[in-house]
């Protein structure tokens, strides 16, 4: 008797990883990251190891921004990063030489490329959906 496969379920949540450098392209150990969700103030932090690598796991979908403080150097901030349901966002901070009363701010771009991974993510509008072609149909109607 056969087992059947396995199944990997979709989630709701993503994660958030980088590297924080200063502006010479060496690692910053120990730096603190403080992700923000724009739209209900939720935050989380975490800290830098020993290589300047950063992860925050179980991000829910939405639009974040990005802060880092390390001692000696300004604060560095990207907004408007968008993660989607179960895509994982690189998101790699430089700090600039300075007074933390200082800051640095980035918006993020549109489209973000993923250069550690081989899989492609993207999330799907509504309107995309509406317009795909099925079975030779010109358009599909959902209910509103």
């Amino acid at each position: 008797m056969s087992m059947p496969p396995a199944l990997l379920a979709q989630s709701d949540t993503a994660q958030i990883s980088g590297f924080v450098k200063d502006a010479t392209g060496a690692v910053v150990p120990r730096a603190t990251i403080v992700i923000r969700n724009e739209s209900t103030g939720i935050e989380r932090r975490v800290q830098t190891n020993d290589s300047g690598y950063y992860i925050v796991t179980s991000v829910p979908a939405g639009a974040y921004t990005v802060s880092v403080e390390a001692p000696g150097f300004k604060i560095a901030q990207r907004t408007r990063n968008r993660i989607g349901p179960s895509i994982a966002a690189t998101i790699d901070m430089t700090l600039e030489v300075g007074a933390r009363s200082e800051k640095t701010e980035v918006v993020a771009s549109a489209a973000r490329l993923q250069s550690d991974t081989a899989a492609l993510g993207q999330l799907v509008e509504r309107e995309q959906i509406l317009n795909i072609q099925l079975m030779g149909a010109t358009r599909c109607f959902w209910p509103s």
